[in-house]
């Protein structure tokens, strides 16, 4: 079986840490981050 790709849009937190648990699973991993995201809704 082969690894599943994985791509990924977003930006801040919540994508990192969706990419960290997404390392469990493939190494074939393309994410795209929005360099304008501010992090402000991190505290929300």
């Amino acid at each position: 079986m082969t690894e599943p790709r994985i791509v990924v849009l977003g930006g801040g937190t919540g994508l990192s840490v969706l990419l960290k648990g997404l390392k469990r699973y493939t190494s074939n991993i393309t994410a795209i981050v929005t360099v304008s995201d501010d992090g402000g809704s991190s505290g929300v």
